[in-house]
């Protein structure tokens, strides 16, 4: 069970069912950060990803991968949680050129698709996983400075 939490005051939090009887709650912080879980079982906190500027995070659980956007670089990136003993190293899979940004992320753990909202361009994207075959289903200058999405894969009408 995935559970989206709404972004207050920068930070954006994002809980998620791990081994114990609670689930790991993920942070994406303000002003260069970065993203850390925090362990609900035990209080833990961990730095997952340092500097990383105002993080908007969802997680792929089959995969076992975090994906998260960063305003200052301009990126939307992915790693690898738990990191299964090795170290985990992030991985860009958008870098944004010219007048783009990614903002959110969406990340469809079914069909194995992410999609990321560009507030500078007005417009949602969708590619792979890897960042490969994007689409842009969505652009409108009359939707001003899309800052978040969430994505339903349960109820398919």
């Amino acid at each position: 069970m995935l559970i989206h939490l709404h972004e207050v005051g920068g930070i954006a939090a994002l809980l998620l069912p791990f081994g114990g009887s609670e689930p790991v709650l993920f942070l994406g912080l303000e002003n260069d950060d970065g993203i850390i879980s925090l362990d609900l079982n035990n209080g833990d906190i961990t730095v997952i990803v340092d500097a990383v500027s105002n993080a908007a995070i969802d997680y792929h659980n089959r995969l076992g991968l975090l994906y998260y956007t960063d305003l200052t670089t301009r990126t939307l990136s992915r790693i690898r949680y738990p990191p299964n003993g090795n170290t985990a190293s992030p991985e860009i899979i958008i870098q944004a050129v010219d007048d783009h940004r990614p903002i959110g992320v969406a990340v469809d753990s079914i069909n194995n698709y992410i999609y990321w909202a560009d507030d500078y361009a007005d417009s949602i994207t969708k590619a792979d996983l890897c960042g490969f075959n994007q689409r842009v289903i969505l652009q409108d200058s009359s939707i001003n400075k899309i800052l978040g999405i969430a994505l339903d894969t349960e109820n398919r009408y």
